[in-house]
């Protein structure tokens, strides 16, 4: 017990001295923290616009979706509108709007999953990376609360699994 302690006690004592420890109970210098990324204005945003990127618009990642469903909202509320016999102006009105609004929806939706997506990728990304060490180095027992045993019986399960993740890896957490 006392030499479990000692071991801990040691442990935060690198932590705090910079080094990062990782399960194996190895030392690895950390990584120099990138500078914090200084306020944009409007003034900012609008000097890295260019009149080269208007033909191109389409190409970013969420920006065809938001606009045909822009389009097709625009159509459907002028159409509604038609329908009800209001005044065209009105119509109108309601169609821009319909698209302004829907087509900011859709592409803060979009952004929001796409966000998600590359984190649960990264996620799974590290999940391998640490799948992989234990797989090549033998905890002592006790380490981290993995016996040689457990250990054994993680090496025969990942052997059974045949190229990709274990099942399960994949699935965001409940």
């Amino acid at each position: 017990m006392a030499e479990e302690g000692r071991r801990l006690k040691e442990l935060n004592e690198r932590m705090l001295a910079g080094k990062v420890h990782d399960y194996t109970g190895a030392d690895r210098e950390e990584k120099p923290v990138a500078p914090p990324k200084p306020e944009l204005n409007l003034g900012d945003v609008w000097k890295t616009l260019s009149l080269d990127d208007i033909p191109k618009f389409y190409q970013m990642p969420c920006a065809r979706t938001s606009l045909l469903s822009g389009i097709t909202a625009s159509f459907v509320l002028f159409g509604l509108q038609l329908s009800l016999r209001r005044p065209i102006g009105k119509a109108c009105n309601w169609a821009v709007g319909g698209f302004a609004g829907t087509t900011i929806v859709i592409w803060e939706g979009c952004r929001f999953q796409r966000v998600q997506r590359i984190g649960d990728m990264k996620r799974i990304v590290m999940e391998n990376n640490r799948l992989q060490v234990r797989r090549t180095e033998v905890p002592e027992d006790g380490i981290q609360g993995v016996t040689r045993e457990e250990w054994k019986r993680e090496q025969e399960m990942l052997a059974k699994v045949e190229g990709g993740l274990p099942a399960g890896l994949g699935e965001k957490p409940v």
